[in-house]
């Protein structure tokens, strides 16, 4: 999905932008692919606009900071969280480069989700977190991704093509949703469908042994 976002953000940079990135992050926003937070870090990085990002490793650090307990659930908790994040900005737009990419690779690589290392962050004086021992309880965000589980059958099939002198393998395109959308891979079925066929092939190849 990235590569096609990224391929169709091409198409529109060129007929719509005449080649050319926009520099704001609200345009850059309009194209495919490009969402606030990546917009922000885009024109922040590149152009030095005063821009906050928020990210999920951004959040992690601000919440934490401030020991902001809004629920990130909410669009109005998210919107209080920039607006705070925006009033933290340098004023020098020259700054906005080095100030962005620190928030990123603090929250990416010391304001770890599960273990932060915060005898090595340079925020440990003032982060509010921190001093009530508590980092662990933010961000707050009552709604979380549920992620399922689903078992299936990957069949490799495969033939030999002597005029070539090479071995053949039968890939399918998957449909345009869902898992692996629209990516060619094995033909897959579901599990509960071939588990009979499935547990008699198994116990045919115990026979054979």
């Amino acid at each position: 999905s990235r590569a096609r976002h990224l391929h169709r953000c091409a198409k529109v940079v060129m007929t719509d932008w005449g080649g050319q990135l926009p520099r704001k992050a609200k345009e850059l926003q309009l194209l495919p692919g490009i969402g606030p937070s990546t917009a922000a870090a885009i024109a922040s990085l590149c152009e030095g606009e005063r821009v906050a990002i928020m990210d999920g490793n951004v959040q992690r650090v601000m919440t934490r900071w401030f020991a902001f307990d809004g629920d990130l659930s909410l669009a109005s908790a998210k919107q209080a969280l920039l607006d705070k994040a925006q009033d933290l900005l340098p004023r020098d737009s020259s700054d906005m480069p080095s100030y962005t990419q620190g928030l990123m690779d603090l929250g990416s690589q010391v304001c770890l989700s599960r273990q932060p290392r915060c005898d090595l962050c340079p925020l440990r004086t003032v982060c509010v977190a921190q001093s009530e021992g508590r980092p662990q309880d933010f961000p707050v965000k009552t709604k979380r991704l549920r992620r399922g589980r689903r078992v299936s059958v990957l069949w490799w099939c495969q033939r030999q093509d002597p005029a070539q002198n090479q071995t053949q393998v039968w890939l399918v395109q998957r449909p345009a949703k869902g898992v692996w959308a629209g990516l060619w891979c094995l033909p897959e079925v579901p599990l509960q469908s071939w588990l009979p066929h499935l547990q008699a092939f198994s116990l045919h190849l115990l026979s054979q042994r």
